[in-house]
């Protein structure tokens, strides 16, 4: 009992740390990208996507070091999902601009075409080193690109926004909540593993539900933030760009440090179950700006309950109860 206790204190603690460590390093992280004059959606895209991504770095990486294949694949899909269901439908409901905001083509073919290229390197059965490399190599691209664009954006509308302290308090604050983030991450994942080990759920389905909703938290906590400030562009941005982030450089770094090997189930679980889940999520978020504005928070109800079914779904599958 006393292991329970222990293992749920670290998981609430884990989260914690990942909550007030995103937060300041979002906030310090839109004030730097600000000092750059570059467009809210780009904040979004580059700086709130990858300080709110580092868990799923952080825990995608550690996994695959250690020869837990299934919690690293499951934890980048799982939380693209998580990030598509759970924190876009939260946002919506706060507020339904968060997606009534058409996904530029460009974005959208970077969103989809990312799990694309995961669905290849994953098809022969294993993901390489070699297959990493790409992986980061198409995420250096797609950052210079965005980079690029924003900035030359940001210039055109002349968005300035106010900076609120010292571009060197800012980098102080983004430090000090990459470190948080990077310690809640590993410790969620060592009570989280721990508790839901004891009820029986695979590795795959610990990955693809508890980790990945709790590496989502970071996302949820900056997408609700943005919300409340009326920053839609700054929420859409972070979960496209957080997604694009997890599939490309999460994984391929965990990839290129050490190869997966996943068990074959896996792999086509995987395959033809989680990313053509994560697809369809993705193409939900480009439909529903064509539906009627009318409809407002009842768009991201329906996104919430797709993603509350689909948990549903995959805790009936990956738990062996006792018979």
């Amino acid at each position: 009992m006393d292991y329970v206790l222990l293992e749920m204190l670290a998981l609430v603690g884990g989260f914690f740390l990942l909550s007030r460590g995103s937060d300041s390093l979002v906030h310090g992280g839109e004030n730097i990208a600000l000092h750059y004059r570059v467009s809210p959606l780009t904040i979004g895209l580059t700086v709130v996507a990858w300080g709110t991504s580092l868990p799923e770095l952080v825990i995608t990486t550690w996994a695959s070091v250690h020869g837990k294949a299934g919690e690293s694949l499951g934890t980048v899909v799982g939380s693209n999902v998580a990030n598509l269901g759970l924190v876009l439908g939260a946002c919506a409901v706060i507020l339904p601009a968060t997606i009534e905001s058409r996904v530029r083509t460009r974005d959208a073919l970077w969103l989809l075409g990312s799990l694309g290229l995961v669905f290849g390197a994953l098809y022969d059965g294993e993901l390489t080193r070699t297959d990493g490399l790409l992986l980061v190599a198409a995420f250096a691209f797609y950052q210079f690109g965005l980079l690029r664009a924003g900035k030359a954006e940001g210039q055109a509308s002349e968005y300035h926004g106010e900076l609120e302290s010292h571009l060197s308090k800012d980098w102080t604050k983004v430090l000090i909540g990459s470190l948080a983030i990077g310690i809640g991450a590993r410790t969620a994942m060592w009570g989280g593993e721990a508790l839901a080990t004891r009820v029986g759920m695979s590795g795959t389905v610990i990955g693809l539900t508890v980790f990945a909703v709790g590496t989502s938290l970071p996302e949820l906590f900056a997408g609700i933030a943005s919300a409340r400030r009326g920053q839609a562009a700054i929420g859409l941005g972070n979960v496209l760009g957080s997604n694009v982030f997890n599939v490309l450089a999460a994984l391929g770094v965990a990839g290129a440090v050490s190869p997966l090997h996943p068990k074959p189930e896996v792999v086509s679980q995987v395959l033809h179950r989680d990313i053509p889940t994560a697809v369809a999520f993705s193409l939900l978020l480009l439909v529903l700006p064509f539906l009627p504005r009318t409809w407002g928070r009842w768009k991201g109800k329906v996104v919430l309950l797709g993603y509350f079914a689909y948990v549903g779904y995959l805790v009936s599958q990956g738990v062996d109860l006792p018979t």
